[in-house]
C-alpha cells in the first residue's frame, strides 16, 4: 500500500493538521489534533472523504 501524508501546524501551533490519502482510496482524511490549556489529553477530530466523522480522545508519553 502506498499513500502519503501531510501534517501542518495550524492556528498558530495550537493544533497540528494531518491530512492523509492513499491514492486511489476513498478513504482520505483529515485529522485535527489540539488539546485545551493545561490538559494531558489531547483532542483528535477525524473525517474522511466517505463523510464519516469521529472524535477521539488520545495522550501521549515518551519513553520510559
Amino acid at each position: 500500500m502506498t499513500g502519503s501524508l501531510a501534517v501542518d501546524w495550524i492556528e498558530h501551533g495550537a493544533a497540528v493538521a494531518m491530512r492523509k490519502g492513499a491514492g486511489a482510496s476513498p478513504r482520505d482524511a483529515v485529522w485535527s489534533v489540539g488539546r485545551d490549556g493545561d490538559e494531558a489529553i489531547f483532542h483528535v477530530h477525524d473525517s474522511d472523504a466517505r463523510g464519516v466523522s469521529r472524535i477521539y480522545d488520545i495522550s501521549l508519553s515518551g519513553p520510559n
